[in-house]
């Protein structure tokens, strides 16, 4: 009977043993599923990431191509405004240096006037009709 008392006794610490060898198993193979659905998780994330990626990188092209263009485009219209300061500051100069050159003139006829003889002060009359 001891026999068999040892036998029951080994029987049931290996089916002790067996039950803790299958609940270990069963929570690694919950642990298995739980990293196995993390990682599908990360991998999803990680394509959804690439693609976020992809597009700010897009958008980050686009935005630089607007800024040249828009560059570009201020840089043509700061010298078409500057062409038309420079026309107009070239026609005002042009302008005032016509009005010199008639005050010019002015002043040369003025002188040739002047180098002409006057008449003789006697022959002047004063405007009372009187003689001074």
């Amino acid at each position: 009977m001891e026999a068999a008392d040892s036998f029951r006794r080994a029987a049931a610490e290996a089916e002790a043993a067996r039950e803790s060898c299958e609940r270990r198993l069963g929570s690694a193979e919950d642990r298995i599923a739980e990293l196995a659905s993390a990682n599908a998780r990360l991998a999803r994330d990680a394509v959804a990431a690439r693609r976020a990626a992809r597009r700010a990188e897009q958008e980050r092209d686009e935005a630089a191509a607007r800024l040249d263009s828009a560059v570009e485009q201020g840089q043509r219209q700061a010298e078409a405004e500057a062409a038309g300061e420079a026309a107009k500051l070239t026609s005002a100069m042009m302008s005032e240096m016509r009005s010199l050159r008639a005050a010019e003139q002015a002043v040369l006829r003025l002188k040739v006037r002047r180098r002409r003889p006057r008449a003789p002060a006697a022959a002047v009359r004063p405007l009372s009709g009187r003689a001074l």
